[in-house]
């Protein structure tokens, strides 16, 4: 069974992240880019923010300054937002000051970040990604090792929450990572903590069935849940830049789940129908739309 890691490095990629990189680029040589080809809808729960190409010139090479994400993190929580996830790696220090500035960001309001199992780099020992309150008898083991890519202690210790983004093959372009195990436990995704987020509340997922509210949905022996995530339009994005300069309302922000991505035209990229391709951070946002709908 293959997989891949769907989130990049908030700095220099080790050799197993790189060729996580290569391999995502490689399977969407040759495809168009889908953006701009759909209507773009925006949702009452979600605020998705990425670095794109317009912003290449205003905020520095990448990966960028763990200062500037500090400062996205600084803006949605003046602006009111509920919480923040970081779709970066975080697992090898940087500058210093910048590594310090996001940490105490990270304290500040309720910050998710991401981790992947069998991605190579950092492994904890005994890492704080288990869930006790998810306990669904027939997961299967999906992945070979311990988890990875797990952040900093600086980082981890404040954050609201660490979810996995490790992506199983999906052709019918319609299941979306819930729960995952390699045995030792039961870790959220990164996708189910932003549903958690958005909700306010932790998300049942026992006897292999996930609650939202009244609504129960079957969850597969693999994790995953049944949810056409290329149906319904593009969500709208705004640009990182135009949110660090309040140029995207308050209204837009406050009482939401800040995303923020990359979707950058050298970012990894994730094939589609029709020779086709998308930012794997746009994927991920898409999925996070298509949850919503199930609530």
């Amino acid at each position: 069974m293959t997989f891949m890691a769907i989130g990049l490095r908030g700095q220099r990629m080790g050799n197993s992240a790189r060729s996580i990189v290569t391999a995502v680029i490689a399977l969407s040589l040759g495809t168009a880019d889908a953006r701009g080809q759909e209507r773009q809808i925006s949702s009452p729960h979600y605020l998705f923010v990425a670095t794109n190409d317009g912003d290449a010139d205003k905020l520095g090479p990448w990966p960028l300054d763990r200062r500037v994400h500090a400062a996205a993190i600084d803006r949605a929580r003046q602006d009111g937002a509920k919480a923040v996830i970081l779709k970066f790696f975080f697992d090898r220090p940087s500058l210093p000051e910048a590594d310090a500035k996001l940490a105490e960001a990270i304290a500040l309001m309720p910050v998710y970040l991401q981790f992947a199992f069998d991605g190579g780099g950092k492994k904890g020992e005994d890492p704080p990604v288990w869930r006790h309150d998810l306990a669904p008898a027939t997961l299967t083991a999906l992945f070979h090792s311990s988890p990875s890519l797990l952040p900093l202690a600086l980082f981890e210790k404040n954050a609201a929450g660490l979810g996995f983004v490790s992506a199983l093959p999906d052709p019918d372009y319609n299941r979306i990572e819930i729960l995952g195990t390699s045995g030792s436990g039961i870790a959220a995704s990164l996708q189910l903590l932003s549903l958690e987020a958005s909700l306010g509340t932790q998300v049942s997922a026992r006897d292999m069935r996930l609650t939202l509210k009244s609504k129960r949905y079957p969850i597969e022996t693999d994790g995953r849940v049944v949810c056409p995530y290329l149906e319904g339009g593009r969500p709208q994005e705004h640009s990182l830049f135009a949110f660090l300069k309040a140029q995207v309302p308050k209204n837009q922000v406050r009482d939401r789940v800040v995303i923020i991505g990359n979707t950058r035209r050298d970012t990894p990229r994730f094939p589609i129908p029709n020779n086709t391709s998308l930012p794997v951070h746009e994927v991920f946002f898409r999925q996070i739309l298509c949850l919503d709908r199930l609530t």
